[in-house]
């Protein structure tokens, strides 16, 4: 399950600030679902745990936020820019 900030339908530069995001379900390559969920400030990596996402890919994201994404068990693919 892969999480991506997005910000009118593109990447959201910084997902510290995100308002949401978007929860894709992958299998055999192709996806299989998808949903936009909203993000709050002090919730986020808990709203992501919640949603069983394995995989944030976002633009950039903050030292302190991405060690507890990683902590939580997600892993973080940065420097990723465009449209989702």
């Amino acid at each position: 399950r892969i999480a991506i900030p997005v910000w009118n339908d593109r990447v959201s530069p910084v997902f510290d600030v995100s308002r949401s995001v978007r929860v894709v379900d992958i299998a055999d390559g192709s996806v299989v679902s998808e949903a936009v969920y909203t993000l709050e400030n002090e919730e986020r990596v808990s709203t992501l745990v919640k949603l069983g996402v394995d995989i944030l890919i976002c633009a950039a994201v903050s030292t302190p936020l991405k060690a507890t994404l990683w902590v939580s068990g997600i892993e973080v693919i940065p420097d990723t820019c465009g449209t989702v």
